[in-house]
């Protein structure tokens, strides 16, 4: 009886990448781009660090800034006068002389107050209520304040060679500073005598003193070290005689280092009424939206693992 061979069939065993590892593959490349990539901002590079600014709409201020003090048609003898008013909340103030912006002062308490120089005669005084992000709300009525120069004092110059009456002119939009940063701003000189002698009350107990001898403009810059809302007075005295004065405002924060996210919210929150708001619970939402792709990720991954392994035993 012959015996005939059988022989066993072999197998070829063929791999192929499944579908459920090149996800694995595609989420842990993901997750080191964000490791990597998405978190460079939140690393700091010796003394550099990443500020972000952010603008968000705010609400229009719903009411004008009203001056109480001075009042309408009163009369003055000195040039240098304090004015004080009412104001709504989260907005700052810029007051006009005759159309020409004379001081800045920041609301608060409902109340706002500037120092500012008159010229002599008649000056038409009105206020000007700005939002944090320098979007304007309704003016203040005027009012007419005259200043009555004293017999026994020199009336002031008109300036040479009929210039005008000096003034100060500073485009100003609120900013925030942190401590140790640079403050400054463009100054620009109008009408008056020159030489002009230049005093800064920078409102920290530190003062500055200069000359200038002509009109081109000039920058101020001041270091503050501690948070705080402060009122720099410039003050200019030409040659005549002749003063003016301009009051600014220097807004100094807390520098938050906690990451390029949350910065941009206390961005929001610092500069808007709606930043209290919308700033943190829209952060949340980010975060548990982040968190919840990841999970609902994990959750698929294994759900695809464990079925992956079922088919490969029963193979």
């Amino acid at each position: 009886m012959l015996l005939k061979s059988t022989k066993t069939p072999t197998r070829k065993k063929s791999f192929r990448i499944h579908p459920i590892h090149r996800r694995i593959a595609l989420h842990a490349s993901s997750l080191l781009f964000v490791l990597g990539g998405g978190f460079i901002p939140l690393i700091h590079f010796g003394d550099q660090t990443l500020d972000v600014t952010a603008k968000v709409a705010a609400p229009l201020p719903s009411a004008p800034a009203t001056i109480t003090s001075l009042s309408d048609q009163q009369r003055v003898t000195t040039s240098t006068v304090t004015v004080t008013g009412t104001c709504p909340d989260q907005t700052y103030v810029v007051l006009y002389r005759d159309n020409i912006a004379i001081g800045v002062a920041q609301c608060q308490n409902g109340k706002f107050s500037i120092v500012a120089t008159l010229s002599p005669g008649a000056n038409t005084l009105f206020a000007r209520v700005f939002n944090f992000t320098d979007d304007e709300g309704p003016r203040s009525p005027p009012i007419t304040v005259f200043y009555d120069v004293p017999s026994a004092q020199p009336q002031p110059s008109a300036g040479e060679s009929g210039a005008g009456q000096l003034t100060i002119n500073i485009p100003y939009t609120y900013k925030v500073q942190y401590p140790g940063d640079t403050w400054s701003w463009e100054v620009t000189l109008a009408g008056g005598v020159k030489p002009y002698d230049i005093t800064i009350d920078w409102g920290d107990g530190q003062t500055e003193h200069f000359t200038r001898g002509n009109l081109a403009a000039f920058t101020i810059a001041h270091e503050y070290q501690k948070v705080g809302t402060y009122n720099p007075l410039i003050r200019v005295t030409d040659a005549s005689g002749a003063a003016a004065t301009f009051q600014l405002v220097a807004e100094i924060k807390d520098r938050l280092s906690i990451g390029i996210v949350p910065q941009i919210f206390s961005s929001l929150a610092n500069n808007s009424q709606l930043g209290p708001m919308l700033a943190w619970p829209v952060y949340g939402l980010v975060t548990l939206s982040v968190v919840g792709f990841w999970g609902y990720e994990a959750l698929a991954l294994h759900k695809h693992l464990s079925l992956f392994h079922k088919l490969k035993r029963r193979a």
